[in-house]
């Protein structure tokens, strides 16, 4: 029963992107079904990350990964 809960659970996301629209080819359709179950784990794992984490500490520690990968510390050469 679980099991059976948890996959209509899954449909019901992927139904609620429309994947049976504008497909105009095969590859199109699986290209868009894979981005779908990419952002399907997303939310599954920032959902669990809320569950050990406040959701304000989640976003700090985000921007803080964020800005420290593309920023330089701002070096006063005087």
């Amino acid at each position: 029963m679980n099991a059976r809960s948890a996959t209509e659970r899954c449909n019901a996301l992927i139904d609620s992107f429309q994947l049976d629209r504008a497909s105009r080819s095969a590859e199109y359709g699986l290209i868009r079904l894979t981005l779908v179950n990419i952002c399907q784990h997303a939310m599954a794992q920032h959902d669990e990350r809320l569950k050990e984490i406040p959701q304000h500490q989640l976003l700090d520690q985000t921007l803080h990964k964020i800005r420290g990968s593309y920023r330089e510390p701002y070096l006063d050469t005087g």
